[in-house]
């Protein structure tokens, strides 16, 4: 672990830094927009801002590293977020707060991106995964020590929004000085929402579901709890169950996940947040805070957990060389999700009442179990040897290149005389190889799977569009080539 860590200490420090200004920004935020009497339907506009920023710094953050580099976007994003709070504290109008939140969540997603990428480029097929577990960990105790930041002083006061100026700034600081230089980064295309939505329904609704449930939660705890009596260090500790929830209940679901029907895990986890969500008023109305807490931390923890689940569920259906790119589809769904969570939220807390943040929880979370079952009933499962591993992902970074599952051998084929016939059409016509490829599926499936396979180390083909040809919409026997296929490919 040591030997792990060594070269990547500055990087981490960086990373903590950063995080930890900002779990006290997301703290800070919406208690101070309360304490200054602004109303729940502008405190949610100002919040799902930060999504918006997210949503164009992720679809932009690699770019920006291409033609900028590592360190210099990590430089600026450090230094706008130190701005953007500051300003925040100085300006507490929602019309400014709403762009600052936008700007931050901007850095907040290149910056992310940035610490990602340069750790899967440091990164080797033996310590992938360990690495990607301890970025989460240091992303996941910064978030949960920023809440404690909240007591260092008065709430109304500007010292708060300084403090997190200056973490932001000196996050700046370890990444500049490491000896590392950031890497070369490639370019790549996500997934259309078409294509991935017929390849994985549940994948992509569960995904958008977890964004407006996750973000909604998050960002209206903490007025939720301040209109329930919590201030204070009992607010930080609130929210501290909250977040620790998130990563801790990733461990237990990790094996259900890996050991049962994937849908049906999800199933359970829907209808258990449902349960839970409908006794949280209760449980504070007869003030058992600690009973609170556990079930807070549950609750988010489940809701969290759609995260990784999502992932996997799509990535059960989709070949591992597209992998990266639906992530980043994933991730658009997944961001319209929050932009949409905490407005909605604020307006149904609005007009009845701080109680109704879990009614709205647990309406939404309703849906969504209906979704389940409906799914459930008209699709098979896969049998347990072919689903995706659940890989631990915390819904708090960008497309993460260090998930071992973006990383496949190269596709290999048997130079037979068919696959000489198809590679040399398309070379000329990509459209009559695929057509040559598409008749072997319907008459000779065995020798199909040599010929796709090479037709997929071809650029000019989209080997996708015809993997999906073969998978959507079919039941699991129909779907054996297209897995044995996806299988050949990786």
């Amino acid at each position: 672990m040591i030997v792990t860590l060594r070269p990547l200490a500055l990087l981490l420090a960086s990373g903590f830094l950063l995080m930890l200004g900002y779990g006290l920004s997301n703290i800070l935020i919406p208690v101070r927009m309360q304490h200054d009497g602004i109303n729940l339907n502008n405190i949610g506009i100002v919040l799902s801002m930060l999504s918006v920023g997210f949503l164009i710094g992720a679809y932009y953050s690699r770019t920006l590293l291409q033609r900028v580099g590592h360190i210099r976007i990590f430089a600026m994003c450090g230094s706008l977020t130190a701005v953007a709070i500051l300003v925040s504290g100085l300006y507490p109008e929602p019309m400014i707060l709403a762009t600052m939140r936008a700007l931050t969540g901007f850095c907040i997603a290149c910056t992310n991106a940035t610490l990602d990428s340069w750790l899967s480029h440091s990164a080797n097929e033996k310590n992938r995964g360990r690495i990607l577990s301890i970025n989460q960990m240091m992303i996941m105790s910064a978030l949960f020590s920023g809440q404690f930041l909240l007591n260092i002083a008065p709430i109304d006061s500007n010292i708060l929004f300084v403090i997190c100026g200056i973490l932001f700034s000196l996050s700046i600081t370890p990444i500049v000085i490491s000896r590392q230089k950031g890497p070369q980064i490639e370019s790549s295309q996500s997934m259309s929402l078409i294509t991935i939505f017929k390849l994985s329904p549940l994948g992509v609704v569960s995904r958008f579901y977890c964004g407006i449930l996750y973000a909604g939660l998050l960002n209206l705890l903490p007025i939720f709890a301040s209109k329930n009596g919590i201030t204070d260090l009992d607010l930080s500790i609130f929210m501290g169950a909250a977040i620790s929830g998130a990563i801790l209940l990733q461990f237990p679901i990790a094996y259900f996940s890996d050991h049962f029907d994937r849908r049906k895990v999800m199933l359970w986890m829907v209808s258990t947040l449902i349960i839970l969500s409908f006794f949280v008023p209760f449980l504070m109305n007869m003030d058992l805070f600690k009973m609170t807490l556990i079930t807070i931390a549950i609750i988010t923890g489940l809701v969290a957990c759609l995260y990784p689940m999502s992932m996997s569920e799509t990535f059960d259906t989709v070949l591992k060389e597209q992998i990266l790119s639906a992530m980043s589809s994933l991730l658009l769904i997944y961001a319209l999700g929050t932009i949409i969570g905490p407005y909605f939220a604020s307006i149904v807390m609005e007009s009845f009442g701080s109680q109704a943040l879990f009614g709205f929880i647990n309406l939404v979370a309703f849906t969504l179990l209906i979704y389940i079952i409906l799914y459930m009933k008209k699709h098979k499962s896969l049998p347990l040897d072919e689903q995706d591993s659940f890989i631990m992902q915390t819904p708090s970074g960008v497309v993460s290149e260090l998930d071992p599952r973006t990383h496949y051998n190269e596709a290999q084929f048997e130079h037979t005389a068919e696959v000489e016939v198809a590679i040399n059409l398309a070379s000329k016509n990509p459209s009559v190889a695929v057509n040559m490829a598409k008749a072997l599926i319907l008459k000779h499936p065995d020798k199909a799977s040599n010929l796709v396979v090479a037709l997929s180390t071809i650029e000019s083909i989209d080997i996708t569009k015809l993997y999906a040809r073969n998978y959507v919409g079919r039941t699991t026997n129909e779907c054996s080539y297209s897995r044995s296929l996806n299988q050949c490919l990786t």
